[in-house]
């Protein structure tokens, strides 16, 4: 099941977005789908799951990058394993959860 989740860009959190809004954050540039996927991919490999779940399929994955950006997942099709992604704000608490536990299980 968790080799299939896939990533599938929101345009509410791409970096040309046309449809943002100020309380939405923006997909660094250096984050092209493809970088996307392989982040989700290790975030299912490491087990950075919600325990809720949306038929198979844990609602929300977490990963950080090379850089440091603290990512969220969200399930968007259930049926398909889709889920879009953004970047966690900075300073928030959850993220920086996040990011001690991704260190801890790399």
């Amino acid at each position: 099941m968790r080799a299939r989740a896939r990533y599938d860009s929101s345009g509410y959190h791409t970096p040309t977005a046309t449809d943002w809004c100020p309380h939405k954050t923006k997909r660094p540039d250096h984050v092209d789908a493809g970088a996307a996927q392989a982040l989700l991919a290790e975030a299912m490999r490491l087990g950075m799951l919600s325990d809720l779940t949306s038929g198979e399929w844990p609602k929300n994955a977490w990963a950080v990058d090379d850089v440091g950006t603290v990512y969220e997942a969200q399930l968007t099709n259930r049926e398909a394993g889709e889920y879009h992604g953004y970047p966690m704000r900075v300073g928030d608490r959850f993220a920086e959860h996040v990011a001690e536990q991704w260190e801890h299980r790399l």
